[in-house]
């Protein structure tokens, strides 16, 4: 169960924190200082909603899969019978 939480982590958790980082931007606007004089270069930038956001987001689904942790039955493999008719191989003991 731990690494299907983490292949599915690895998988979705990208995806979610790139679509919030791309959802929320801010607009920066650089001076380039050139041998030509100086510029300007408009940098578009995730601001820092979009971090909060993307830890509010892991925050939330850390106490989902915590809950759902919590209530999950440990599955025991029962073990193996032998066929009907069958003799199982028994171990002589020591004492004869």
């Amino acid at each position: 169960m731990t690494e299907m939480f983490q292949d599915l982590g690895a998988s979705v958790a990208p995806v979610v924190a790139s679509s919030i980082m791309a959802s929320l931007t801010a607009t920066y606007s650089v001076p380039i200082v050139t041998t030509a004089g100086v510029r300007t270069a408009t940098l578009v930038l995730p601001d820092a909603a979009a971090f909060q956001w993307i830890f509010a987001v892991g925050l939330a689904i850390t106490l989902v899969c915590g809950v759902l942790g919590a209530f999950v039955r440990n599955y025991r493999f029962a073990p193996e019978e032998s066929p009907a008719g069958t003799v199982a191989a028994t171990v002589p003991s020591p004492e004869g």
